[in-house]
């Protein structure tokens, strides 16, 4: 009897040892985060390509993205039918180099928490219904290369 409590007991500290693995090596993907909440903003739902979108799939299997070194290094989602916003839960794409969004239905603002993102290289937005001013923040990304935010309303 005592060896069945005894074996009873350490399958119980098993088994919660691994719950609490599993729990802790699921960590939370900034990058995965950030997609997510573009997914959203934008209308994925309707999107003309989202394969690998919302899924369980490696981000570089997700349509419109680039991964290097397992960090989105590259957002090409230019003439997929986006509609809606650009979250400002895109600053958690601190690897982010290039940022095509050009030729979608986006409306709102030009996020200032782009201007966080200090690996941005290209940003290309036009032919988007975007309002307002262009954050100044942006003028301080010292690898801007090049960016177009013409609009057509």
């Amino acid at each position: 009897m005592i060896l069945l409590v005894r074996y009873f007991c350490l399958l119980q500290a098993f088994v919660f040892a691994c719950a609490v693995h599993a729990a802790v090596s699921k960590e939370i993907n900034p990058d995965r985060q950030a997609l997510e909440a573009i997914y959203i903003a934008s209308g994925g739902e309707q999107w003309n390509g989202a394969a690998g979108w919302m899924t369980d799939r490696p981000l570089h299997e997700w349509h419109g993205i680039m991964v290097r070194q397992g960090r989105v290094v590259g957002i090409d989602l230019a003439d997929n039918g986006l509609v809606g916003g650009i979250p400002e839960a895109i600053s958690l794409l601190t690897a982010l180099e290039s940022l095509d969004l050009r030729w979608n239905a986006l409306v709102g603002s030009i996020p200032s928490a782009l201007s966080s993102l200090g690996n941005l290289e290209s940003v290309l937005l036009s032919g988007n219904r975007l309002s307002g001013e262009i954050p100044w923040q942006l003028g301080t990304l010292s690898n801007l290369q090049g960016w177009i935010f013409r609009t057509t309303i």
